[in-house]
Order: C-alpha cells, then sequence, then structure tokens
C-alpha cells in the first residue's frame, strides 16, 4: 500500500503558491501545465516561469525567474521533482500550515549578469 500523498500512475492533486495564495492543481498521468506571469517594476522588471508534469510516478517541476533593477540583471532556476505531494508543512505564505510537495532539487543555476560581466 502506498503513502496517501503518493503517485502511482494517477491523478496527482498538489498545492502550490501562486500570485499570494494557495493554488491546488490536478494532473492527469503525461499532463503538463505552465504558468507564466510578469510585471513592470519601479526600477524595470520581474518575470518567470513554472511547469508541472505528471510523469506516471513523480511530478516533475521546471521554474525560472528573470529581472532587471539597478544592479543588473538576475535570472535563476532549476527543475524538481517529487514522489510524495503533501508533507511539506509551510508556514510562511497566507494559509496557515499549508501543505506542498516534498520537492527534491536535481539541479538550479543563477546568473548574475552583472558580477558575470565583471569576471566575477
Amino acid at each position: 500500500m502506498s503513502a496517501p500523498g503518493a503517485i502511482i500512475g494517477r491523478n496527482a492533486r498538489f498545492t502550490v503558491y501562486i500570485n499570494g495564495a494557495d493554488v491546488r492543481i490536478t494532473l492527469r498521468p503525461g499532463q503538463m501545465l505552465s504558468h507564466h506571469w510578469g510585471h513592470a517594476t519601479d526600477e524595470g522588471y520581474d518575470s518567470g516561469s513554472d511547469t508541472w508534469k505528471h510523469e506516471g510516478d513523480h511530478i516533475s517541476w521546471q521554474w525560472g525567474t528573470d529581472g532587471r533593477d539597478c544592479d543588473g540583471r538576475l535570472s535563476h532556476g532549476g527543475e524538481s521533482t517529487a514522489t510524495e505531494l503533501t508533507g511539506n508543512r509551510v508556514e510562511n505564505y497566507s494559509e496557515p500550515d499549508s501543505d506542498y510537495p516534498v520537492w527534491q532539487s536535481l539541479h538550479s543555476y543563477q546568473h548574475d549578469y552583472r558580477a558575470e560581466a565583471a569576471g566575477y
């Protein structure tokens, strides 16, 4: 018998934090969902994207952000995977004790374009 939040070839239901609130997502096996956002700021812009995919026995999550301000351009992102869709208690968001997937980071990156141009 599998754990209550485990994925085994069935619909995957999990919670993510988007635009200041918890959002419940349901994905069928093989289904993918993307969310993109962006806005101007007082010094430049902020933008980002998230893509979740039901891989049959786990959920993959690819994410990235890009922005520019007075210090220059900065981008970062990565990819994570989750086999357990509940169990990650997060107390700092709007919903008390929100329950999120237990994400395992596969890789991540960060680019500080000004620092890289300066040779750091």
